[in-house]
């Protein structure tokens, strides 16, 4: 399933602000070769990002993969937060174009 266009995915987002689904893209996917769940919370404030991260965490099998997109900048704090008080493992971290993007696999 490819991924939504930025418009689409901000308007599905408007409609279900826990707005996640699923892409096996490897470009979206930033090079990783398995489907991963996708949780664009771009536009969002702290403490939403994590809140959200954290339900989401919840949703997905031990062992998958969640990524999760947001702009808000306290979320390099927040989200590798959170994995240390989970267990999970937040395998990346980067920023491109203003947008935080982090890699996280579910613990078990």
């Amino acid at each position: 399933m490819p991924p939504l266009p930025a418009e689409a995915a901000s308007a599905d987002q408007a409609k279900n602000p826990d707005s996640v689904f699923r892409t096996a893209d490897p470009d979206y996917n930033a090079g990783m070769t398995d489907a991963a769940t996708v949780l664009d919370l771009e536009g969002l404030k702290c403490p939403l990002p994590v809140l959200r991260t954290r339900k989401a965490l919840g949703r997905i099998a031990p062992g998958d993969r969640l990524v999760v997109r947001c702009t808000d900048p306290m979320s390099v704090i927040d989200i590798p937060h959170l994995c240390q008080e989970s267990g999970d493992t937040l395998e990346a971290r980067e920023e491109a174009g203003g947008v935080h993007i982090f890699t996280i696999r579910r613990r078990g």
